[in-house]
């Protein structure tokens, strides 16, 4: 895995690593072989973009969903990164998002970061849809 994280590492393009891999992060500090992983992508600049439990059930909360970000080094513009789980109890695990913003465009861009379920707002996307 090192040799395919280093080649990656070094094309200078933006690249995201994403799955259900069945590690549990949570664990680092506790399994050498957890900590070996992560210790791989992040000395391969990959970093971790979701922290928080990805599997939650009545017994145990796990992060075994992963994502890891590597930026260019050969980028115009720094990039913003906002990720995290939706709440959602479809399925014992939750789903993940990244956005990647680009730095300059965003200072034009003005919307709310948070979604209210107003009867009103509610109303607006049954129309929509």
């Amino acid at each position: 895995m090192d040799v395919v994280l280093a080649k990656l590492s070094c094309q200078a393009l933006p690249c995201v690593i994403a799955g259900d891999l069945n590690i549990d992060l949570c664990k680092c500090y506790v399994n050498n072989d957890v900590a070996a992983y992560v210790n791989n992508l992040v000395s391969n600049n990959f970093m971790p973009v979701i922290l928080m439990p990805t599997r939650i059930t009545a017994r145990s909360a796990t992060l075994i969903d992963h994502m890891y970000y590597l930026e260019s080094t050969k980028s115009k513009y720094a990039v913003d990164i906002k990720s995290g789980n939706l709440l959602e109890d479809i399925t014992d695990h939750l789903p993940n998002y990244i956005l990647l913003i680009n730095s300059k465009q965003q200072k034009h861009i003005i919307r709310p970061m948070n979604r209210f379920f107003s009867e009103r707002n509610q109303q607006a996307l049954n129309t929509k849809l």
